[in-house]
């Protein structure tokens, strides 16, 4: 019975080994996108981890202890290097940088295209009364969009063309735009396909700049492209999977050159679709500053599924916004829970950016 339970303990060994080296590569950055293993850095580290769990519990019975032992280092080393924790908020310096500051809280929330209903969704936001709200897959029609401003008032309802995103504040708006991203919409609900993408419109950003008493604050509301294929087979799904991924990447790219335009402190977020330290929010986190990690230890799940295990929706702020404080609400409006945040924005006005397709609804 051992020899078998050890043939099975190597059978899970061998290959989950070299699925770790290879996320461990493509986490460096090794492969270009061209390559067949980029990207799987998008398989999250502590999944992968768990598959060695069985046979590191099968050397374990077989008192294979140094076998056991040696393959959980390994398990630790890579969930630690690769995993979704932080230490930072042990050290993390939460004064901000100009003495004059505001406490303001924001909320980003994948609304899933209001399948709740306007009035769940608006009653949810409310209950949990933040500043701002970062909304993503907004899908009003001009005419649910007036019906919803009255519902939401006396908070402000700004939103981009429908299927992209929108902006809920307290604050007075000062300017509103929605920006283009170099990317072509996908369906929210239904299949796509590569081929008819770039008949679609092209996906967008919004961005609103508030006047938080005396305080010129930039907040962002982006989504990055995700959707089905158009089957279910391995070979589209690939296909679907690679065009996901790079498009994501182009989006970010494009979204970083322009965040990197603004002056005064800024606060961006909404459901990103990709786990922690896939390419996408490695790029964004080598630019800002994740308000969820700079809290707690480990980063909860916000996919709400039965099972959850994906985290999907951030916050993040830059130029001198500070993080005091994050959260994630077990509110059920939707298949994404939301995420909360409270930061402190430095008393120094900032200059508003001129940028094309400026549009006020």
């Amino acid at each position: 019975m051992k020899r078998i339970m050890l043939v099975f303990a190597w059978l899970f060994i061998v290959p989950i080994s070299l699925l770790i080296a290879v996320s461990t590569l493509d986490h460096i950055d090794v492969f270009s996108n061209t390559d067949i293993l980029y990207g799987i850095d998008y398989v999250p580290a502590i999944w992968i981890s768990l598959f060695l769990l069985i046979p590191v519990t099968l050397f374990f019975f077989c008192g294979k202890r140094t076998e056991a032992g040696i393959f959980t280092f390994m398990t630790i080393i890579y969930v630690a290097a690769f995993g979704d924790f932080s230490l930072s908020f042990l050290v993390q310096n939460k004064k901000p940088a100009v003495w004059a500051s505001k406490k303001i809280s924001v909320m980003a929330l994948n609304v899933q295209y209001y399948s709740n209903g306007l009035k769940k969704v608006f009653s949810g936001i409310r209950s949990l009364n933040p500043d701002v709200v970062l909304i993503s897959e907004n899908t009003l029609s001009d005419s649910l969009y007036k019906t919803a401003k009255h519902i939401i008032s006396p908070m402000q309802f700004f939103m981009g063309h429908s299927n992209s995103t929108a902006i809920l504040s307290k604050y007075p708006v000062l300017e509103f735009k929605e920006i283009n991203l170099p990317s072509h919409e996908a369906s929210l609900s239904g299949s796509n396909d590569i081929q008819d993408q770039q008949s679609h419109p092209y996906r967008s950003f919004t961005h609103a700049v508030l006047d938080v008493e005396g305080i010129h604050l930039h907040v962002i509301s982006i989504r990055l492209i995700a959707g089905r294929p158009k089957n279910h087979t391995l070979e589209e799904n690939i296909r679907w999977g690679r065009y996901l991924l790079n498009t994501q990447m182009d989006e970010v790219n494009a979204f970083i050159k322009y965040v990197k335009s603004l002056d005064g402190p800024v606060i961006f977020g909404g459901d990103l679709n990709a786990p922690p330290l896939s390419k996408p929010m490695r790029k964004i986190q080598a630019l800002a500053t994740d308000a969820y990690m700079t809290n707690h230890f480990w980063g909860d799940y916000t996919f709400r599924t039965e099972a959850p295990t994906m985290r999907l929706d951030y916050l993040f702020c830059m130029n001198n916004a500070v993080p005091i404080n994050a959260y994630r609400p077990t509110l059920v409006i939707s298949d994404h829970f939301p995420i909360v945040a409270e930061f402190l924005v430095p008393g120094k006005s900032s200059t508003i950016s001129n940028h094309e397709r400026i549009t006020y609804r």
